[in-house]
């Protein structure tokens, strides 16, 4: 990652930003490429009942959504802070990462009220309950706890695929222009 944002540039590292921080905030949550949040943007839908929403949000607790938030920031610190190199150019990158990550900041709550509200719509309280108490089990917490090493892993497996593929799609356009 540390490769592709000293060559890609803030865009880049805006959506992996984004992508990362909507993974942390819940370890089923798929990042979506969805508009950036705004003061403007309407709220998620509420469930109706707030047994559901209460018990969304304790699952979130749980899984530990707003420690990984803030780990996340931490760790993508460290990767463009890094990737910068030295010089102005790393000063004026670590100066809109700092800008960045103050307004993504104030964002927090909002994601992960949101989040959980995703999880009371597709849940009941009573599948919520039952969700929360697996993460509370010893099998539950070391699940939480081996899922950054896990998804570490899992996107090495992915780029190892994605270069795979990239050099067959090159071997197909060079094969399609011999014929």
């Amino acid at each position: 990652m540390t490769r592709m944002l000293r060559t890609s540039g803030l865009n880049l590292f805006t959506f992996a930003f984004a992508a990362c921080l909507a993974v942390s905030l819940a370890l089923p949550v798929r990042a979506q490429d969805a508009p950036a949040p705004s003061a403007t943007m309407a709220p998620a839908a509420v469930p109706a009942n707030p047994a559901t929403m209460a018990a969304a949000v304790e699952l979130m607790d749980v899984i530990g959504a707003s420690k990984n938030f803030d780990n996340m920031l931490a760790m993508l610190k460290t990767h463009v802070t890094t990737g910068a190199g030295d010089g102005p150019a790393a000063k004026d990158t670590a100066d809109a990462f700092a800008k960045l990550v103050d307004k993504f900041s104030t964002y927090k709550k909002q994601m992960l009220d949101e989040t959980a509200a995703l999880y009371a719509a597709k849940f009941t309280a009573a599948e919520l309950k039952a969700v929360t108490e697996f993460y509370k089990s010893g099998a539950g917490v070391k699940f939480i706890a081996e899922m950054p090493d896990l998804m570490d892993q899992a996107g090495g497996v992915g780029q190892k695929f994605a270069v795979q593929m990239m050099k067959d799609l090159k071997d197909a356009k060079e094969t399609k222009e011999t014929k």
